[in-house]
C-alpha cells in the first residue's frame, strides 16, 4: 500500500508476530497487515507536509504544571490485595518477566 518507505509483507508480519509473541489467525494477519500499512502510508503523507516556517513547540500546554510533594498514604486493604494476587513473595507482588 505504501508507495515508498516500509511496507508490511508476509515475512515482516511473521517476524513481528514472533517478536511480540502473538499468534494470529490468517484473517487477523491480513487485517493487521492492512491496518499497519494504512498507518505507514499516512506517516509518509505527513512527511510531505512543509513545516519549515512553523515554529517549533516543545509542548502544547501553555500553563506550567505545578509539582506536588509525594506523600505516603496508608492503605487499609494492602494484605487483602496481596492475598488475592496469584503470586506474591514477602509482601511483594510477583509478575511475569517482560521480554
Amino acid at each position: 500500500m505504501s508507495e515508498k518507505g516500509v511496507n508490511i509483507d508476509e515475512k515482516l508480519l511473521k517476524r513481528l508476530q514472533e517478536l511480540s509473541h502473538l499468534k494470529l489467525e490468517k484473517d487477523e494477519q491480513e487485517t493487521l497487515k492492512n491496518d499497519i500499512n494504512k498507518i505507514l502510508h499516512y506517516i509518509e503523507k505527513l512527511k510531505e507536509v512543509d513545516i519549515k516556517d512553523v515554529d517549533k513547540q516543545i509542548t502544547t500546554v501553555e500553563n506550567k504544571l505545578e509539582l506536588r510533594e509525594d506523600e505516603p498514604v496508608h492503605f487499609d486493604n494492602r494484605d487483602r490485595i496481596i492475598d488475592l494476587f496469584p503470586v506474591s513473595e514477602n509482601h511483594y507482588l510477583k509478575v511475569p518477566k517482560i521480554y
